[in-house]
């Protein structure tokens, strides 16, 4: 493809490498996120600080990482989801000191020891804020176990803190990145794989003419005559119908044996029209594709008519009587 000679042809040429240019970027930009994601994923565990003492200094605050000696058995006041073993919100005591704890089903068995009082356990966790409808129910919960109206909206910052340790939180979560980096990835490969189809369709149908013939489509395309349709990206020159909307397509009106046009409709609504042409040597060639454009029914209608006056031999339509008539003198199924 040194040779070519149409700047139409070069234009072509170089909108279907910019498809390779979008998928090496977005690959590259991945990378960054991939990387990113294991060094989250690998970092060292921090240690953590002890909760009841941050609470107590009045220094806690939520997304740190901490521990609590738990010396009693939880017991579950909130729930999203009533299933034995999903995860819920729980007072754990240390000591003297009621907490709230979001565990999940493998730490509430770990702690659900009748001899934790002696052998107490250690959980890890990163402090959140508890939700207005779930201090509610720590209130509620709370004056239920103890069988009196003693914890109140008012006074519950001076029994309990309005943070609580979630143990299912994972310190090292990755997600947001390896979804970039996956999403980076996807739309690559994809502009990567248009890249390659574009570009073998392109080198097939260079194949498809000699020398003399490219010189012969060259001349035409450059001609003032020629008739353009900018938006599909269609010339139509003395002897040829050239597309240039996503690779490269030559016919010659001489070859034509069946023309129609083609819509795509999603519920009910059309999204795109182009123009199918069958050749007599049953090659099937798709041109002037156009993707919500009010006016492309009037473009195809003007096409058609043109290509039929180069050829009034060819069929046009899809009809039943032209898919016959196709499969008859052209064996086109």
């Amino acid at each position: 493809m040194k040779n070519i000679k149409s700047q139409k042809i070069k234009t072509a040429v170089s909108l279907i490498n910019r498809y390779l240019l979008v998928a090496i970027v977005l690959l590259l930009l991945a990378i960054p996120f991939y990387v990113w994601a294991y060094m989250i994923e690998t970092q060292e565990e921090e240690t953590p600080v002890n909760f009841t003492d941050q609470v107590a200094s009045g220094q806690i605050t939520s997304g740190e990482y901490v521990e609590l000696k738990v010396t009693e058995t939880p017991s579950v006041f909130a729930e999203y989801d009533s299933s034995k073993t999903s995860d819920k919100y729980y007072f754990v005591w240390s000591d003297n000191y009621l907490n709230v704890a979001f565990l999940d089903y493998d730490t509430y068995e770990k702690l659900n020891q009748e001899d934790i009082n002696e052998n107490p356990i250690m959980i890890r966790g990163i402090t959140k804020s508890l939700p207005n409808d779930v201090v509610e129910l720590a209130i509620s919960g709370y004056n239920e176990m103890v069988g009196e109206e003693f914890l109140t909206v008012t006074n519950y910052q001076s029994y309990l803190s309005t943070l609580y340790i979630d143990t299912t939180a994972d310190i090292h979560n990755s997600t947001v990145q390896v979804l970039f980096g996956v999403l980076f990835t996807v739309v690559g490969i994809i502009f990567l794989i248009m890249f390659i189809t574009y570009r073998r369709k392109f080198q097939k149908m260079w194949k498809h003419y000699s020398e003399r013939e490219w010189n012969r489509i060259f001349t035409e395309l450059e001609q003032d005559d020629v008739k353009v349709y900018k938006k599909s990206r269609l010339y139509l020159t003395e002897h040829y119908i050239v597309g240039l909307n996503h690779g490269l397509t030559v016919v010659p009106y001489d070859d034509l044996a069946w023309v129609y046009p083609y819509q795509l409709k999603q519920y009910g609504i059309t999204t795109s029209r182009s123009l199918i042409l069958w050749t007599k040597k049953k090659e099937r060639y798709t041109v002037a594709s156009l993707e919500g454009i009010m006016k492309s029914k009037a473009m195809m209608e003007e096409v058609m008519d043109f290509i039929v006056n180069k050829n009034p031999a060819l069929l046009v339509g899809f009809t039943n009587e032209n898919r016959k008539r196709a499969k008859d003198l052209y064996q086109i199924r």
